[in-house]
Parts: C-alpha cells; sequence; structure tokens
C-alpha cells in the first residue's frame, strides 16, 4: 500500500524527501538545480529593478506633463512645481 499525500483527495502518492546517493535526508541540492534557482532569483530581482525604473520615469514624465498642462491653463510664466505621489519602489 502506497501512502497518500496529506490532504490530497486523489491518493497520489506521497513525494518522498530529496536525498543524496549517501541517503542523508535534506541534502544540498545538485549544482544543476541550484544554478537554476540563482538564474530564476537573478531574473526575478531584474524584472523587479525594471519595474521600479519604469515606474520613476514615468512618475517623471506624469509630473512634467501635469505641469506643462497647468502652465498653459493657467497662463503663469514658469511651470508649477508638481509632485505624483504613490506606490514608491
Amino acid at each position: 500500500m502506497t501512502q497518500s499525500r496529506p490532504g490530497s483527495a486523489d491518493g497520489a502518492p506521497a513525494e518522498a524527501p530529496y536525498s543524496d546517493a549517501s541517503g542523508e535526508v535534506g541534502a544540498p541540492l545538485p549544482a544543476g538545480r541550484r544554478r537554476v534557482h540563482l538564474a530564476l532569483a537573478g531574473a526575478l530581482g531584474a524584472l523587479l529593478l525594471t519595474a521600479c525604473a519604469v515606474d520613476r520615469l514615468a512618475e517623471g514624465r506624469a509630473e512634467s506633463r501635469t505641469a506643462e498642462a497647468f502652465q498653459d491653463g493657467m497662463g503663469t510664466p514658469t511651470r508649477p512645481e508638481v509632485h505624483v505621489r504613490g506606490f514608491q519602489c
């Protein structure tokens, strides 16, 4: 009889924890899997940094366009100071 996963309604067998050739449970990941995990973490970090950079550029553009619109609408000689607030990276 196979042991099913806790909370599994389909009766699928439980997965054994990772073990190395010596049979020790909780041994470090093999180099290939570790490399994949590091690559995924690096890609996620790059994605977050890119999102923050795009957010900053959009914020600056929105401030500039809003100040320009206020200047044109109010007829002032200089642009007003405008700050866009919201999510900060």
